[in-house]
């Protein structure tokens, strides 16, 4: 039997304007607020004296077009992406956009973003 412990912390949530990239792309110019947290999951088995431990970044957040356009996927209410965001301090960020999340507007051109922090 295993025990499986999930640790989260918020660790910066950084707002600002970036590009959004797709295919190595510039497609639009974005406002963002993020959040970004360290994800920890320990596992331990029984007659096993150690834990073993995985840690991972995920970010979360909402971006605002400013100029350009981001291309949803052909079902809406699927996943479009994969994307990247290149943040005002040059850092990057790969993310996904959920058609079916309440904050997503692309009639308003704001998008929820989930995404992996592996640049970070």
């Amino acid at each position: 039997m295993t025990l499986h412990k999930r640790d989260r912390k918020v660790i910066e949530a950084p707002e600002g304007t970036g590009h959004v990239l797709r295919e190595g792309k510039e497609v639009a110019k974005v406002s963002y607020a993020l959040l970004v947290e360290m994800l920890e999951t320990g596992a331990k088995s029984f007659g096993i004296p150690q834990e073993t431990r995985l840690k991972h970044k995920a970010v979360s957040g909402k971006l605002s077009v400013l100029n350009g356009n981001i291309m949803l996927a052909a079902d809406a209410a699927g996943l479009a992406g994969p994307f990247i965001l290149v943040m005002e301090d040059g850092r990057k960020v790969d993310f996904f956009i959920d058609g079916r999340a309440k904050g997503t507007n692309a009639a308003r051109h704001e998008y929820e973003i989930r995404g992996s922090g592996s640049r970070l």
